[in-house]
């Protein structure tokens, strides 16, 4: 690879904190949205919202296995 492609795509672990802002965000909407009962499915939000907590948690441990944010290139 050529040194600017490298730095066009950031640094490694740099996605996997995305993801788990992105599921952890996701989650709290939906539990919200369950809590609510919005439109009389809170059993359906609390599942997608259990679904999208585990990602997230699985996100969590691929970021901190991953090393976080190394030195740059």
């Amino acid at each position: 690879m050529t040194p600017g492609r490298c730095a066009a795509r950031g640094r490694a672990g740099d996605g996997s904190w995305f993801s788990v802002v992105l599921f952890g965000v996701m989650a709290a909407g939906f539990a919200y949205a369950s809590w609510s009962d919005i439109y009389g499915a809170g059993e359906a939000f609390l599942i997608v919202s259990f679904v999208l907590g585990a990602l997230c948690l699985a996100s969590l441990v691929s970021a901190l296995r991953s090393g976080g944010r190394g030195p740059r290139n």
